[in-house]
């Protein structure tokens, strides 16, 4: 079974496989590695973002939030999410939306 570490070419932040080898995964090896990536750890939190950035996003996701509810849209607007992208360094992001099923609080995408 892969672990953290082991999805992480350096250092030790883990990282997600890449498509090639994600798509070599069984389902239950797949249910694994979505299982060891989990959220970020306090090390790999970024610096405290201040007021003026914090203000910004969060008007930005209240007003997505309501574009979409007043179209009757069923999409996932999320805040400071962990974001695995293959091979690469993790990241959280600002906001960002999805239109997949879950539009229920997430600790990672």
């Amino acid at each position: 079974m892969r672990t953290r570490a082991d999805l992480s070419e350096t250092g030790s932040f883990p990282r997600a496989p890449s498509v090639e080898e994600w798509s070599s995964l069984t389902a239950e090896e797949k249910r694994q590695v979505v299982a060891s990536l989990g959220s970020m750890t306090d090390a790999e939190m970024s610096p405290p973002e201040g007021d003026k950035h914090l203000d910004g996003k969060m008007d930005a996701r209240d007003t997505l939030r309501e574009w979409f509810r007043r179209r009757g849209k069923s999409v996932y607007v999320g805040s400071e999410i962990t974001t695995y992208y293959p091979r690469h360094a993790l990241r959280p992001t600002s906001w960002w939306c999805s239109t997949c099923p879950c539009t229920t609080e997430r600790p990672w995408w």
